[in-house]
């Protein structure tokens, strides 16, 4: 073994960087023999040459050589590496995939002739295109004054109609108006219930998310969060996904009621999610959210403040529609950002705002647009029903609204009496609401001509169903209607 020393170094030019490209010895110099192989060192490198420094840092001699210091740096920037994949969608959390997964594959999505969830299916977009007949606008029975309170929407599911209401949840025969099961409750039921096989589920503001027997309103399961749940839940793939009060996003198994995931948000969440192509989208009143339905892994944080809580996002046609400020707001979907994104440019903003000296911080990207009423002192006070062909909203100004979905251009516009402050249906070609002044309204979607309309004697404030060729709407009295 030849000696290393400074003497060798020198000798040979005095660069310890310069190694042998056929034996890595160090401190060699071009046109001269090797000191430890003895083979000359050309001019022209070999390719493997120029990466001796890589091979150098690699191999297994620089390992063992590390200093406690270096190894320190070493572990904590796998450590690093390690959490970002974790914790952003490179890949999806295999703890939560393979250990946290449903026991079954229940599902909550309409069939023809149904209504198993608020807004029929899970994008929310309030279109039922499977039926048979259409309503001809007679009303077939009223339930009893103050019998409903709240703001649960019903679910139908073989002739019976599913609804919550304060500190009771009601089994409704959808023939004849009559109540065929009470279940008392030991809290305020705001949650629309969701429906699959022959289990009923909702939130309540005892903050308990409840599964019962739709047939007797016997408990199969209940989950505490830690406040109230009022928003609508959405079972999808053996999971039911229900947010609360207490700033998460929860997701659970449907079958057992065992938690699979939760997100945190930093704020309460009211609204139902919304789901489409593995992607969970729900609302704060300062955000939209959007996640892996398996795993809870964040995809986009995207501001947008004053957004109704109540009303859940619509996805249809590549957008994003909310209810934002008296407006309707549409966003790209399938949006993804970088992990951290968010926070790291909340920090800038802020040091931006304090004159810290930094750029303005750039725009957030994924805003379409926003469509306002005619009328500038008048207000959108609900989500639209959406086709492919258009969108159909209503105002606080008895304007109803349809327009095309990419640049909001004028369809065709129709005046009602009374304010429109729930959400419209579309079954077919007619699309459906109903106005304060009590009137529902039956309007073809091509044209905008009016069917039919019907009082029901009080005002309408929330969105109607559809199932078994019939119309249901609430009304502020405490009634339940069914139109056919």
């Amino acid at each position: 073994m030849i000696e290393k020393n400074p003497e060798n170094i020198e000798r040979h030019g005095g660069n310890p960087d310069r190694a042998c490209p056929y034996c890595n010895a160090p401190s060699q110099q071009v046109g001269l023999n090797c000191t430890v192989c003895n083979k000359t060192i050309s001019s022209v490198l070999p390719s493997y040459a120029e990466k001796a420094h890589i091979v150098n840092i690699l191999s297994r001699k620089w390992l063992y050589q590390m200093t406690p210091v270096r190894w320190i740096l070493f572990t904590f920037l796998l450590l690093m590496a390690a959490t970002y994949v974790w914790q952003s969608q490179i890949i999806p959390n295999p703890v939560i995939l393979i250990a946290n997964h449903p026991t079954t594959e229940l599902s909550s999505a309409s069939k023809a002739g149904e209504w198993r969830m608020s807004s029929s299916n899970m994008q929310r977009t309030r279109n039922v295109t499977e039926f048979n007949l259409q309503p001809s606008g007679k009303l077939l029975w009223s339930t009893d004054e103050e019998l409903l309170s709240g703001i649960s929407l019903p679910s139908i599911v073989d002739n019976t109609v599913f609804v919550g209401s304060n500190f009771k949840f009601f089994a409704i025969n959808a023939n004849t108006g009559k109540v065929e099961w009470v279940r008392d409750m030991p809290g305020h039921i705001n949650s629309s219930p969701a429906i699959s096989n022959d289990i009923v589920y909702f939130g309540s503001t005892d903050n308990h998310v409840y599964a019962i027997d739709r047939f007797t309103g016997e408990t199969h399961w209940k989950y505490q969060t830690s406040s109230l749940t009022s928003g609508a839940p959405l079972v999808s793939n053996g999971f039911l996904f229900i947010g609360s009060g207490d700033e998460h996003m929860y997701a659970l198994d449907a079958a057992t009621g065992k938690l699979l995931w939760k997100y945190f948000t930093g704020m309460h969440i009211s609204s139902a999610p919304s789901l489409q192509d593995g992607i969970l989208y729900f609302t704060t009143p300062n955000a939209l959210f959007s996640v892996n339905y398996r795993t809870g892994q964040g995809r986009m944080h995207f501001r947008t403040y004053n957004i109704d809580n109540y009303e859940p996002p619509v996805l249809a046609n590549g957008i994003v529609y909310m209810d934002k400020s008296g407006t309707l707001q549409a966003s790209k979907s399938g949006l993804r950002e970088w992990p951290g994104r968010h926070r790291f440019e909340t920090i800038w903003r802020i040091l931006w705002v304090h004159r810290w000296s930094l750029p303005k911080p750039p725009a957030q990207s994924g805003t379409l647009w926003r469509f306002y009423p005619d009328n500038k002192k008048a207000w959108i006070s609900s989500v639209p029903a959406v086709t492919e062909s258009g969108f159909y909203v209503g105002d606080s100004d008895g304007k109803f609204y349809a327009r095309h979905p990419t640049d909001t251009s004028e369809i065709w516009t129709f005046q009602a009496k009374g304010e429109i402050r729930s959400s419209p249906i579309i079954v077919g070609n007619i699309v459906y609401f109903g106005t304060t002044d009590g009137n529902v309204y039956a309007l073809d979607t091509r044209t905008g001509e009016r069917l039919w309309d019907l009082n029901l004697g009080s005002p309408i404030s929330l969105a109607p169903s559809f199932a078994e060729d019939k119309l249901f709407f609430r009304t502020n009295d405490g009634r339940l209607h069914a139109i056919h």
